[in-house]
């Protein structure tokens, strides 16, 4: 995966959200990969599948950055 590039130099701190449709469980997240715009992770989450049917797995990538910069 390439990624934009989300700041002044070039660079993006990506991390993953992780949530469950129709799930009131909090969303997991992955470790921040700070200035990589080709990140791998390789992290492993257990999450409980209540009803494969009509869940599905949301993944939301954000940059670290621009998340501080929101609440500044």
């Amino acid at each position: 995966m390439k990624l934009k590039k989300k700041d002044l130099l070039g660079a993006s701190d990506p991390y993953v959200k992780l949530k469950l449709t129709e799930d009131k469980l909090p969303s997991k997240k992955t470790t921040v990969r700070h200035k990589n715009l080709n990140p791998e992770w390789n992290e492993e989450f257990s999450m409980t599948v209540r009803d494969p049917e009509t869940q599905s797995l949301e993944l939301h990538v954000y940059d670290w950055e621009q998340v501080l910069k929101f609440f500044q």
